[in-house]
């Protein structure tokens, strides 16, 4: 009996530490292509958020661009939403991370969808 308890508890322990990681691999900072903007993605309870900390608005800066993006699989992160500030939309938006220094996010509105890759920002 105790061997089955904690065989549970150390699987459970085992599972949470895995979700754990699976999120840290995104959190930091990242930018886009032109570097014009800045991502602070980081952890809120179960969610993936970003907040905006460099923008060429500064209206934007320090607000939630993202929101509720949960880990799916392999470096996947989905069911989030994008608020595209300028057009005052939200639309629905996926993650993937590609490799320690890129991740693709696609944005999808319709049958139509757009993706764009952002860069870690590495502190040098």
């Amino acid at each position: 009996m105790k061997k089955s308890v904690l065989w549970i508890v150390g699987m459970l322990w085992a599972f949470a530490s895995f979700s754990q990681n699976s999120s840290a691999k995104i959190l930091g900072r990242w930018t886009n292509d032109d570097q014009t903007r800045v991502w602070e993605i980081i952890q809120e309870g179960e969610n993936i958020e970003a907040i905006v900390i460099k923008s060429d608005s500064p209206e934007y800066i320090g607000k939630k661009q993202i929101t509720g993006l949960t880990f799916q699989k392999a470096d996947t992160y989905s069911k989030g939403e994008i608020h595209i500030f300028q057009k005052d939309e939200t639309l629905d938006c996926s993650i993937k991370l590609l490799n320690k220094t890129q991740l693709e996010i696609t944005v999808k509105k319709g049958l139509f969808s757009q993706s764009n890759i952002w860069t870690r920002v590495t502190d040098n």
